[in-house]
């Protein structure tokens, strides 16, 4: 899976929680809070691509449809 992010104007974190003990994996994503704190409102936007790594191998180029 690859995960897309249009730029805004706050800067991100990908967050990814991966648990050996019980196997499972979460993302998120956490805002770093700008010296003058946040204004308004905030809206980020990601985007998840699923991919056949038998089609394409993970490189800077993403696979077509991505």
């Amino acid at each position: 899976m690859i995960v897309r992010h249009v730029p805004g104007p706050y800067r991100i974190g990908l967050w990814i929680d991966a648990d050996g003990y019980s196997q499972t994996t979460a993302s998120s994503v956490a805002f770093l809070q700008p010296n003058e704190g946040f204004r308004g409102s905030v809206m980020e936007r990601e985007t998840l691509c699923f991919y056949d790594s038998t089609t394409w191998t993970p490189s800077l180029a993403t696979p077509a449809g991505c």
